[in-house]
This record gives structure tokens, sequence and C-alpha cells, in this order.
């Protein structure tokens, strides 16, 4: 899937088209949305797509038309959000700070205290695979990890000097990138910093995981792949 400014969502196939030059067009457009989509997810334990435009649609991806749809927290527009990997949840925030969990077997929205005391605006998001744990990153460089079975926050620490620009997770761990041209694997289990990634000395705007695999691309259009395995790690 794709977003662009023209306030629709865009769903591509992936299907194999040798290895010629391919030229096609999308499978099918969602144009629900009011505002330009900043955030497109995918819930696929359910099978359903989930894209944001300061409000988040819930949508069938294969025979189209908007399932679900949540307003902001208090007036306030979300302007994060990120689909549980193998869940059926949606973990968002505001531009106020407020933290949203949402069910969307029951239709229903949590509201979830992020941190104890000012630690700025929240920038980032990310949830654990297993849906227990979700990570939240700040202005401040502050990150705050919530248990989502418990609705509580678990820990919290001053991860980066610079704005928390991206939280992604992976196996064991989740990847935080900050202005401050920083990389920090922390584990989701208790919280710790794992190791601080060998990165160019620039900002870090794109991450992925895979399984023990890191890959970064920064703003210099510079890409990285690191190990963080136990033996090594390489760039």
């Amino acid at each position: 899937m794709c977003s662009s400014d023209l306030r629709t969502v865009r769903l591509w196939s992936l299907r194999n088209s040798g290895e010629e030059e391919f030229l096609g067009t999308a499978q099918w457009v969602y144009n629900g949305h009011r505002k330009p989509v900043f955030s497109v997810g995918y819930l696929a334990q359910k099978g359903i797509a989930v894209s944001c435009d300061g409000t988040i649609h819930v949508w069938d991806p294969f025979v189209g038309g908007l399932l679900a749809e949540y307003e902001g927290l208090r007036g306030s527009p979300f302007c994060v959000m990120t689909p549980q990997s193998f869940g059926q949840s949606i973990v968002s925030a505001t531009s106020e700070g407020n933290l949203a969990l949402i069910d969307t077997r029951m239709k229903g929205l949590v509201d979830l205290k992020v941190s104890f005391g000012m630690v700025g605006l929240i920038r980032s998001i990310c949830a654990s695979e297993d849906g227990s744990y979700a990570a939240v990153g700040h202005s401040s460089g502050y990150i705050s990890i919530l248990d989502l079975r418990a609705g509580r926050i678990k820990s919290g620490m001053k991860g980066h000097d610079g704005e928390v620009l991206t939280l992604t997770t992976g196996n064991n761990y989740f990847v935080s990138t900050s202005l401050d041209q920083t990389a920090c694997v922390y584990q989701w289990e208790d919280g710790k910093l794992w190791t601080q990634l060998r990165t160019p000395a620039e900002p870090l705007h794109c991450v992925v995981t895979n399984q023990d695999q890191i890959i970064t691309g920064s703003t210099n259009h510079k890409v990285s792949v690191h190990s963080i395995s136990p033996q090594r790690e390489s760039h």
C-alpha cells in the first residue's frame, strides 16, 4: 500500500512479474479520506487495511468499503499510529500527547497514560510483534514503554539527546533513531539498551527489521545493513 497527498491510498499487488520492467495499475484505490494521508498499515490477522489523515480509517482492501472510523482524543487529531503485527488492535497518539489503544473487534478505544511528567510531544510509536508492549518516542528524546495487557507504563528512559524520529519493532527488540544522529536497539523484555548501531553521521528516517538484521536509510540516501547478533555487528 502507498499513500499520497491526493487523499487516497493505493493497493498494489506484489506478485512476481518476471525480471523485466513492469508497469501496472493499482488493484484498488481507497478514497474515503478528507485530508492528506500520512500513515498506512495492515492488520494481517484480520486482513484489513488501516490509514490515517488525523482520523483513522479501517477498511477492507479486497472488496472495498469503510469498516470503522476513529476520531482523535479530546478534539485532537491522531498524529501517529501503528497496527499490531499479529494482533487486532491499533496503537495511536494525538498531537496533544494522548495515547489510544483501538480494539478493532469491539470498535472500542482505550485512553492510556504515556509517561510521568513532561517529556514532550509524541513523535513515533511501535508495538511488539506479540502485541504485549508499545514504545512511544517523544520530542525530548525520552522513550516510554507501555504494557498493553495491563494498560500501564512499564518503564521509561532518556533514549536520545534529540527528538526521536522513528521506532521500529523487531523479533524481541525495537530500534529507535533520533535527530541527534544515533540509533539504539532496546530489548522489549526489560527495556535495557542492547546495542548502539554504527551509522552515518546524519539522521536516519527509514528503518526495517528482519529477525536479527536491521536495515537503515539516512536523509543523505545512505543504506546500511546491521547484524545485532552477539558475535558481530556489520554494515
